[in-house]
C-alpha cells in the first residue's frame, strides 16, 4: 500500500507503530486493530444491522467464512445486503472508470463491494467508512478472498480527512453524499456538502476524477409521491424550509439528508472547483445497476434497446422515458444520477 495517511487534527505527518499510528507532529495516536486504521474516538454505528448483530456477524464470518454467513445470517434478515456485496454487479456503476495503477479512496465504503470491484482497477484502494462493525466485515472478506490491496478505514469526519494533499487519483462515493451533513451538525446542509466537496478536493491530485451517485431531487419517484430516507412524501422535491417543518414534525430533528437537482449539483460541482465531465443514469438504482445510460449526448439509442420493465404498461413506461430523452428532459427527472467530476487546477 502506497497511500500515505496524515494526522486528521494537525495535518502531519503518520508513523505506523506495532499497535497504532503516532502523529510526528502532534503526538497524538490512533488505534490500529487487526490491519484496520481507526480514526474514530466514539463509538459509531452505521447499517443495516445493530451493534449486537454485527458482532454475531463477524464472529459468525470469521469462524465459517465471509459468504456463508452472507447467505445464512445476513441474507435472510435483509436481503438487499447480498446485493451490495457483489462485485459483478456493483461493477458497472465504476465502467466511468479507466484501469489505472493510481489509489482510489472508496468513501462511505459499507461491507465493501465497491471496494471489492475497485480492487481489480487500481492498485491502492482505501476503504473508509464510518461504521467500524462494517470495515471489519470488509477486513474479514478481503483476508479470505487474500485481496492485497485494500486498506480498511474507520473514520466520520468529512472536514477533517486523514490524507495528505492530493493522495488520489479517483474517489468514488455511492450513495453517501446526501448523508454528509449528518456529521457536520454545526452547519447548514448546503454549507455542509460545499464545505465536504472542498475537503475532497484537497485530497485528489490535480486532473483526478470524483464519481459520484446520489438521488435526484425532481426524480419522478419523488414527484409522484415517493417517500425518500427521512420517510418524507415528495421529501427532496419540496422546498427545504417545508421538509425541514414536516420531518420535526414527524421525527423530532431537523432535515439533514439533502437531495439536489442536476443543475444545483453541477454548480456546487463548479464552485468547489470541478469539472463535470460525465452524466449517467443507473437503472434501476445505483446499489443494483442493470444498465448505466451516459446522458451526456443522446441515450435514446441505449434506452430503446433496452428492457427496462415487464407488466402490461411496460411499453408505455419505456416510451414515456424515450420521450424524456428525446425532449432533452431526461436528466432532470431520472430517480437516482452519477456525475464524473474532474478535480481543475493544480495545487
Amino acid at each position: 500500500m502506497t497511500v500515505m495517511f496524515a494526522c486528521p487534527i494537525c495535518g502531519g505527518n503518520l508513523e505506523e507503530l506495532p499497535e497504532n499510528l503516532h502523529c510526528v507532529e502532534c503526538n497524538e495516536t490512533f488505534g490500529t486493530k487487526d490491519g484496520i486504521f481507526n480514526f474514530i474516538r466514539s463509538i459509531s454505528n452505521h447499517g443495516e444491522f445493530d451493534r449486537q448483530k454485527m458482532r454475531h456477524i463477524l464472529e459468525h464470518a470469521k469462524q465459517h467464512g465471509w459468504r456463508s454467513t452472507l447467505r445464512d445470517v445476513m441474507e435472510p434478515e435483509r436481503p438487499q445486503v447480498a446485493d451490495l456485496l457483489d462485485s459483478e454487479v456493483r461493477s458497472l456503476s465504476l465502467s466511468p472508470l479507466a484501469p489505472t495503477q493510481g489509489a482510489v479512496l472508496d468513501f462511505g465504503c459499507g461491507y465493501g463491494g465497491v471496494s471489492l470491484a475497485l480492487a481489480k482497477l487500481y492498485a491502492d484502494v482505501v476503504s473508509l467508512d464510518g461504521s467500524f462493525e462494517r470495515v471489519s466485515f470488509l477486513n474479514i472478506v478481503r483476508r479470505q478472498e487474500k485481496i492485497e490491496n485494500i486498506q480498511p478505514v474507520c473514520h466520520i469526519d468529512p472536514l477533517r480527512l486523514p490524507f495528505p494533499d492530493n493522495a488520489f487519483d479517483a474517489i468514488v462515493m455511492v450513495g453517501v453524499y446526501e448523508y454528509l451533513p449528518l456529521n457536520l451538525p454545526e452547519m447548514t446542509t448546503l454549507k455542509a456538502h460545499r464545505a465536504a466537496l472542498l475537503s475532497l478536493r484537497r485530497i485528489m491530485k490535480p486532473g483526478g476524477k470524483l464519481l459520484m451517485y446520489s438521488k435526484n431531487r425532481y426524480g419522478w419517484n419523488y414527484l409522484l409521491g415517493g417517500r425518500d430516507h427521512n420517510g418524507i412524501r415528495f421529501g427532496p422535491a419540496l422546498p427545504l424550509r417545508l421538509a425541514d417543518l414536516l420531518h420535526r414534525f414527524k421525527n423530532g430533528s431537523p432535515y439533514r439528508i439533502v437531495n439536489y437537482s442536476v443543475r444545483q449539483y453541477r454548480r456546487m460541482f463548479l464552485d468547489a472547483g470541478f469539472d463535470v465531465s460525465g452524466l449517467y443514469w443507473p437503472f434501476p438504482g445505483y446499489q443494483v445497476p442493470r444498465y448505466l445510460f451516459n446522458l451526456n449526448g443522446s441515450a435514446g439509442q441505449q434506452i430503446g434497446s433496452a428492457k427496462l420493465f415487464d407488466g402490461w404498461n411496460a411499453a408505455a413506461k419505456q416510451k414515456a422515458i424515450v420521450t424524456l430523452e428525446a425532449a432533452g428532459l431526461l436528466p432532470r427527472f431520472v430517480p437516482t444520477i452519477g456525475m464524473m467530476a474532474i478535480k481543475l487546477g493544480a495545487e
